[in-house]
């Protein structure tokens, strides 16, 4: 058990952890937005540790096919009537690239990837204490528009915490940790 706690805390796993973490409740009033974006950079900057430390680098055909993406955004600069318009839409492209590259970095194995799930059925489950908690079910917009800004975006953190807790039930054979993940799994109905 002791060893299972120990790889749970994986230095390279716990700056995932708290990207996801703060993803799900970085949100006023909870706690200002600016965490989701220093928890983002932390992961990057941790995978360019691991990269320089270690002197490898993963590489993969979705990184390929992302960069492509952004390559052939990029030349559309050429012929675009607001160059300055697209060269910040292309930050947008280049931030989920460049955390895709850095969880490439980071996850090496498949262990690594149902810690993960973990992490973001639990996610889901304080999120949705921390609603109760604020009152933010208690709403005359549509749920999760006050606190996400985007009622969408909120069913999005719902639905992954939703299906990461019904991986973890299908993957885990730990009993306990099947009850912890039906309970996020009621909660987020």
């Amino acid at each position: 058990m002791v060893e299972n706690l120990k790889s749970f805390f994986n230095p390279k796993l716990i700056v995932i952890y708290l990207y996801i973490l703060f993803s799900f409740i970085a949100k006023p009033p909870i706690m200002p937005e600016i965490y989701v974006t220093y928890s983002l950079y932390l992961v990057i900057g941790y995978a360019m540790f691991v990269i320089i430390k270690d002197r490898t680098i993963y590489w993969n055909k979705f990184l390929t096919w992302s960069l492509s993406i952004m390559a052939l955004c990029f030349l559309s600069t050429i012929y675009a009537k607001n160059m300055s318009v697209t060269f910040d839409r292309i930050y947008y492209l280049f931030i989920p690239f460049a955390l895709s590259f850095a969880i490439t970095q980071l996850i090496t194995s498949e262990r690594d990837i149902k810690k993960i799930l973990i992490v973001l059925a639990v996610a889901g489950g304080i999120l949705y204490i921390n609603m109760l908690e604020y009152g933010l079910f208690e709403t005359t917009e549509r749920l999760g528009q006050e606190f996400a800004g985007n009622a969408n975006a909120f069913a999005s953190m719902v639905l992954f915490s939703t299906i990461a807790a019904m991986c973890t039930i299908y993957l885990s054979k730990n009993k306990i940790l099947w009850i912890v993940m039906i309970g996020i799994i009621i909660a987020n109905y």
